[in-house]
């Protein structure tokens, strides 16, 4: 198996994420869980260093197989999505990335940035099938994004207090959304029922105070 930096770079930065890629006479998914076994600490390290690791040529077909190899690296992964993006849970650690249209744009943005204690430290994507054409998951160093911002906004962003308001449904609506720009135009936003997975406001009201909405 071949741990290799030098492969895929990034644009901006021109630093380099970390190429995992199997071996012809090894590329069975048994062969994965053996690697990512016995180079755990290089493999954080290399998660710590360069931001992301990129894993190829290896035989993972199921959500359920990409589960195990997540918690072969993150042990503790959560079971519960807090967010609102429309997602459909296949196994108990992995849901899609998203259920929107594919010819919907999706901006660049920080996993539940509006939401600090939900917010996970790592996250980590899977492609059962290759898109016909286009479909790459651009992945962006916010790092950079923040040290290429002028230093007056940078300063102006430090001095100010942002709140966020999130509003939720309470029925399964179906809402026009102009940026879908052909039919259908409508889109099903998840009720409140379906974000905090209870009925109970009181639950809701709970989770909400102790996660600082």
């Amino acid at each position: 198996m071949k741990f290799n930096q030098d492969d895929i770079k990034q644009k901006r930065s021109h630093q380099n994420f970390s190429l995992i890629s199997a071996q012809k006479d090894a590329t069975d998914f048994n062969s994965l869980l053996d690697y990512l076994n016995n180079y755990q600490h290089e493999l954080k390290s290399a998660i710590t260093n360069y931001g992301a690791i990129v894993i190829r040529g290896y035989q993972v077909e199921t959500p359920e197989q990409f589960q195990q190899v997540g918690l072969s690296l993150f042990p503790n992964l959560q079971n519960q999505y807090p967010g609102g993006a429309p997602r459909q849970k296949v196994a108990e650690y992995v849901w899609t990335a998203s259920e929107l249209p594919s010819y919907l744009p999706i901006s660049g943005h920080t996993e539940l940035s509006y939401s600090p204690s939900d917010k996970p430290t790592h996250i980590l994507f899977f492609c059962p099938q290759v898109a016909a054409s286009g479909g790459e998951t651009p992945v962006i160093d916010m790092k950079s994004v923040l040290s290429d911002l002028p230093a007056r906004l940078k300063h102006r962003c430090s001095q100010t207090c942002l709140a966020i308001k999130l509003f939720w449904v309470s029925t399964q609506k179906r809402l026009f959304d102009v940026r879908l720009w052909k039919w259908p135009w409508f889109r099903s936003p998840k009720p409140w029922q379906a974000v905090f997975n209870t009925e109970d406001r009181d639950v809701v009201e709970t989770k909400c105070h102790n996660a600082g909405r």
